[in-house]
């Protein structure tokens, strides 16, 4: 059976062929492995992002830091030793003017410090000032998917446009037929009824392929997580 020829042929393969023909997979479905990479990255964070400002949020409201919390073991240490580098790299960006970086990681203990609970998920979530534009790797690649959006965006409109076109020839052809006695071949009724047919197919499914790179597009600037939709 296939599945068995293939399963030798899996176990024949070394690590580094088993990565090379994972690789070469990927390539031919338009899959980018540094890209998708990044991307995984972001489904991991976003769950934990949704949590800490939630946590952060509680703290800060009841006027609690990082030192409340009980760390006795030694595995605590480079937590604090980290915590305390965090802390004073975040002072020195105030002192350079740059308030609303610093209470990301220093918040005070107001409601308009670095936490909010009604903050928008958009904004909790976000991607592209995060990490997208400072990213050589993800901002290639949106900007080609922009691209392509974009030129599928002027084939959609030029399918539209020659299916209204033929639609109303069409219609033309079949009001003549009725209101006249000009003989018109059924060819040209055949071949007009396979314009709209075509450029209406065409049009559906460049509009299908547009929605796609377009939610693609998306995952590099915000998406939501939702805990419910995930395996």
């Amino acid at each position: 059976p296939w599945k068995q020829r293939l399963s030798k042929f899996k176990q024949g393969l070394t690590q580094g062929a088993k990565m090379k023909l994972l690789f070469t997979v990927m390539a031919l479905r338009g899959i980018d492995p540094k890209t998708q990479g990044h991307l995984i990255s972001h489904q991991i964070f976003d769950g934990d992002g949704i949590f800490l400002a939630k946590q952060g949020y509680r703290m800060q409201s009841a006027g609690l830091g990082y030192k409340d919390y009980e760390t006795p073991s030694a595995a605590d240490v480079m937590v604090n030793a980290f915590r305390r580098y965090l802390n004073v790299a975040a002072r020195q960006t105030q002192d350079m003017g740059m308030d609303s970086m610093a209470r990301a990681v220093l918040p005070d203990n107001s409601h308009n410090g670095g936490y909010n609970d009604d903050m928008l998920r958009s904004t909790m979530l976000d991607r592209y000032e995060s990490h997208t534009k400072h990213c050589p790797i993800c901002k290639s690649a949106l900007e080609r998917g922009q691209a392509k959006e974009r030129r599928l965006g002027i084939v959609q409109t030029a399918l539209l446009g020659a299916c209204g076109a033929s639609s109303t020839a069409l219609a033309g052809l079949g009001i003549c037929a009725l209101a006249t006695t000009l003989a018109i071949p059924g060819s040209v009724f055949a071949i007009t009824a396979g314009l709209v047919a075509a450029t209406s197919g065409a049009a559906f499914g460049v509009s299908k392929q547009k929605a796609l790179i377009s939610k693609k597009n998306q995952q590099f600037v915000f998406e939501d997580y939702v805990h419910a939709d995930k395996n």
